[in-house]
């Protein structure tokens, strides 16, 4: 913790955004507003809420943070709401739905935002996708999923889970059947006990926190998983596109890692004057060399690997850079 602490120390010294940062009393006695993409619990609301401890201290005049949750239609509803609706001066902002730019990137129905145009503010860490089974499963590697039919639960069609599942039937030629409809992980981690469901995929970071016990007994495998290159806490576990067997696909996967390189991200509106767009991109970067952030996180098992808004900004435009033909094949397989 402490090593992460200094590093992050000596990002921020060098942060252009630390530099430019000044003090115009908009934040004193003001209390500004954190939306989550979701219901209480996980780790959207997980991550944002521990922002939400912190924040506040590292801004001029100390303001309150208030969360509040606005669930719907995917994260399309706050994040649409941000793009057209919140004020735009600095004073709401929000936990960003990973997949935004790779969404509109793929041109889906929904979208009423450039991702582009957002001002991203700070990500807390990358959130890479896990895809585990159950340790009674036959299925204990892609190969075997490639060789025998394994049952996968997930939530809607437009899950992480249900949208690398097809995409790993197509790209990968595993045979997984999905299993949809379950509310929540908590459905789907009890349709596993039962047997009822073979595998799921979640964040790393929400299995470690939610199913420590199920890691320690080795009650369930993870078998792939969905960054640009292997978590260090998963070194034996490959990514989907070193699983890939041609060059369309790896580049296909590749695209799709905007969205675990993004990870559990916040963002401010298009219109926040610039000047405090640079007041909370450097407030976020002092927080995330706090200790106390630091600790509170550890304490949770959550996982930091925060990146300044700038450098995130860049990472939501390279979405659009990707070559037409492998967002084509990415979108053709996802289902979307």
């Amino acid at each position: 913790m402490k090593t992460l602490a200094r590093a992050l120390a000596a990002l921020l010294a060098l942060s252009p955004a630390a530099a430019r940062a000044a003090d115009d009393g908009f934040y004193r006695d003001r209390a500004i507003e954190l939306y989550i993409p979701t219901t209480a619990g996980g780790s959207f609301d997980l991550y944002g809420r521990l922002v939400a401890r912190h924040l506040g201290k590292h801004l001029p005049g100390g303001p309150n943070i208030v969360v509040r949750n606005m669930p719907g239609a995917s994260g399309f509803a706050l994040t649409n709401w941000l793009y057209a609706v919140a004020a735009r001066d600095g004073s709401v902002f929000g936990v960003a739905p990973p997949q935004i730019a790779l969404h509109q990137a793929m041109g889906l129905d929904g979208v009423r935002y450039d991702a582009r145009r957002f001002n991203w503010l700070f990500r807390a860490a990358p959130v890479d996708e896990a895809s585990y089974v159950w340790h009674a499963s036959p299925t204990q590697s892609i190969a075997d999923a490639r060789g025998r039919e394994t049952i996968i639960g997930a939530a809607g069609p437009g899950s992480g889970g249900a949208v690398y599942a097809r995409q790993m039937n197509a790209m990968l030629g595993t045979k997984f059947r999905l299993v949809l409809g379950y509310p929540g992980s908590t459905e789907i981690q009890i349709a596993m006990e039962r047997g009822e469901v073979e595998g799921t995929m979640k964040p790393w970071a929400s299995l470690k926190v939610e199913n420590g016990d199920w890691l320690r007994d080795r009650k369930v495998k993870v078998i792939a998983q969905s960054g640009r290159a292997r978590g260090r806490e998963l070194p034996d576990a490959p990514t989907f596109a070193e699983l890939a067997t041609n060059d369309l696909d790896r580049r296909a996967f590749g695209f799709m890692t905007s969205v675990p390189s993004i990870g559990r991200s916040l963002l401010a509106p298009p219109g926040v004057p610039p000047e405090r767009v640079e007041t909370l991109r450097a407030a976020f970067m002092k927080m995330a060399a706090d200790p106390a952030f630091v600790g509170d996180a550890a304490a949770q098992l959550l996982e930091l690997g925060p990146l300044d808004g700038a450098s995130l900004q860049a990472l939501a435009d390279e979405t659009f850079s990707h070559a037409p033909d492998a967002v084509a094949r990415a979108k053709a397989t996802s289902g979307l």
